[in-house]
């Protein structure tokens, strides 16, 4: 992918000028959004595009900088999502390109604001009590994934307990009214999203997520499966 980002820049014309190149940026920071590669690999990818965002004054460069953006989102480091922020509109208006800045930045730029919303409530919710409920494989009777049918329409895990485990999960719930519920597996948390216990849970049922990839919602099952 390197070699089609340096090799064909200035490729199209017009609102389509270098799309393709900046279709190859997207594609090699997909890769760590998607966790396809290892922790080093994701290290030499973002100073890669780093080096790209600095090289390329036009859309590749952009795509750069928001790929770079939505990076530093997702480890809510939110003081240099906003320093790129800045830089990619300063950018845009140097290139000209309105139909790049409508169907690209606008899409990432709602897609950084959603991914604030979210750090910032998941801080909120450290100030708050919260269940903390261990499962192991042993205690699921049933998993399947399903995508919401609102909002960004993410992947969550629908998990069904052995009935021998409803009682005890009725009575930890019951105590936790208004508390948050987070389910753990080997102490580690599934999910970073925390519903709001809102009654007692009879029927052992409850759900994980949101997971923006389906992969990553996949990746989830199998390992509380195994």
């Amino acid at each position: 992918m390197k070699y089609l980002i340096e090799e064909f820049q200035d490729i199209g014309y017009g609102s389509y000028k270098n799309w393709f190149a900046s279709r190859q940026v997207e594609r090699l920071y997909h890769l760590i959004e998607r966790e396809e590669v290892s922790k080093e690999k994701a290290n030499d990818i973002i100073t890669y595009l780093k080096q790209v965002a600095k090289q390329y004054n036009n859309e590749v460069g952009a795509t750069a900088q928001m790929s770079l953006a939505q990076y530093y989102a997702m480890q809510d480091k939110q003081e240099k999502v906003d320093e790129l922020i800045e830089s990619i509109e300063q950018r845009l208006t140097s290139i000209d390109n309105p139909k790049f800045k409508e169907d690209k930045w606008m899409r990432v730029k709602t897609r950084l604001e959603s991914i604030k919303n979210r750090n910032e409530q998941t801080a909120s919710m450290k100030d708050r009590d919260t269940l903390f409920y261990e499962v192991q494989p042993n205690m699921i009777d049933q998993m399947e994934i399903y995508k919401d049918d609102v909002g960004e329409r993410r992947y969550r895990i629908n998990v069904l307990l052995k009935k021998e485990y409803h009682p005890e999960f009725a009575v930890v719930t019951s105590k936790n009214i208004g508390n948050f519920l987070a389910v753990t597996y080997q102490e580690e948390m599934l999910a970073s999203g925390l519903p709001t216990i809102q009654t007692g849970i009879s029927e052992g049922r409850f759900s994980l997520g949101p997971y923006e990839k389906k992969k990553k919602a996949e990746q989830v099952l199998r390992r509380i499966s195994d």
